[in-house]
């Protein structure tokens, strides 16, 4: 249930989620929803008044693996990343997604989140550092 006030802006492509932020000044991006969740307070769930969801996105939910680069999505979820085994990833950030709280927090938190996750840093963002990642 939506709080009365919120705005949810549902959008499928990469496109209306650019034009929604080209438009709408103050929107919160949300993806997985933990770190909105995760600075609530009360028993109820209060969203900002205006949401743009990223789940639904798929272009944002994509992980490419090249010869020398792993490209991650910002709406890919935690525990899909960890699903890509200790071989296929770097063991710092494959460690560090596994320290993330627990199973059920990394089937809804995102790659996104964690980074971008507003007043501090979380726990991969220290490893993707030292991997030289862009972010």
């Amino acid at each position: 249930m939506v709080n009365q006030g919120t705005t949810i802006y549902p959008v499928s492509s990469v496109a209306e989620v650019l034009s929604i932020l080209r438009n709408v000044q103050g929107v919160t991006i949300v993806a997985g929803g933990t770190e909105l969740a995760r600075r609530q307070t009360g028993r109820t769930l209060r969203l900002p008044s205006l949401v743009l969801p990223l789940a639904r996105v798929p272009e944002l939910s994509t992980v490419t693996k090249t010869e020398r680069y792993i490209e991650f999505g910002p709406s890919v979820t935690l525990d899909a990343i960890l699903q890509l085994g200790p071989k296929n990833l770097p063991e710092a950030l494959h460690d560090a997604v596994r320290s993330v709280a627990n199973p059920g927090i990394r089937a809804l938190g995102t790659i996104g989140g964690n980074i971008a996750a507003k007043g501090h840093r979380l726990t991969t963002f220290a490893p993707l550092l030292a991997l030289d990642a862009r972010l």
